[in-house]
């Protein structure tokens, strides 16, 4: 379910976990009031609450800040990923034109194929958690065409060395984006370590029971709705290639559309 909610626009997802996240403050409210705090603390009741709540509540936002920026880092390092990514493919295809001719116009339109094939196969597989079978396939037979390549002039030599780094590095990347994919950088046990600590968080402030009680609602209220936008957040980070805020393939698709094209048109003046 959630796989399908995170494909949502970023605004819908954002308000559904929001309104979630505020219903639950609110119905533990309730069900504190009326079960376990039922009247106004003592002046030492409350005093020793308060000191309690900002114990668990810094410890809390610790928490979060943490876990907000491990999953933005992750979500940049990416996005970065793919760029260099598309920067060696790129690489590839200009490098080619010192091995002659006829292997230039082979580990070309290789290139250009595999390069097509990642935006319009392997990214919207992506989306669904998958491997894309004809990225893989016009990966491998790139990566065939080079790797058997034998050069003979010393030129050759240390353009196909630098082919070689780039490729094994595009191999790389391709790997790590696919594994990355399969796997949330967030697991399972901080995200139940993050839940726990805001129902604590949320109990101790039903404590502080206020003779103004649609004020006390008004609180809980708007700490609920920054839970739900801070796990909104974090959730659509956690999943870089699935959600609405996932990672273009805009580097691609720049090879395609300009990269390439460019490198045709200024190797007719060579």
């Amino acid at each position: 379910m959630l796989e399908k909610l995170i494909t949502l626009p970023t605004l819908v997802f954002t308000l559904i976990i929001i309104a979630l996240s505020v219903s639950v403050a609110l119905g533990g409210l309730y069900v504190g009031r009326r079960f376990l705090f039922k009247g106004v603390l003592s002046a030492e009741e409350s005093f020793s609450a308060n000191i309690l709540i900002r114990l668990i509540g810094a410890i809390f936002s610790f928490l979060l800040a943490f876990v907000v920026f491990s999953a933005w880092t992750d979500y940049e390092e990416q996005r970065k990923r793919s760029v260099i990514e598309a920067c060696d493919l790129g690489n590839i295809y200009r490098d080619s034109r010192g091995l002659g001719l006829d292997v230039e116009n082979n580990i070309q339109k290789l290139t250009r194929q595999y390069t097509y094939d990642i935006v319009h196969s392997s990214w919207p597989n992506l989306a669904i958690g998958r491997e894309s079978r004809e990225a893989w396939m016009s990966f491998n037979l790139l990566y065939g065409a080079i790797i058997r390549y034998e050069p003979t002039k010393k030129n050759e030599v240390i353009i196909f060395d630098r082919m070689l780094h780039n490729l094994n590095e595009l191999a790389a990347y391709r790997r790590m984006r696919i594994i990355r994919n399969e796997n949330p950088h967030i697991p399972n046990v901080l995200w139940g370590t993050i839940l726990i600590g805001g129902l604590l968080t949320l109990t101790f402030s039903y404590m502080l029971v206020t003779p103004k009680s649609k004020l006390q609602k008004y609180m809980i209220a708007m700490v609920g709705f920054m839970f739900g936008l801070v796990f909104s957040m974090i959730i659509l980070l956690n999943y870089p290639y699935r959600s609405s805020i996932k990672i273009s393939p805009y580097p691609f698709e720049k090879l395609l559309n300009d990269v390439f094209p460019t490198a045709e048109i200024t190797a007719d003046f060579n």
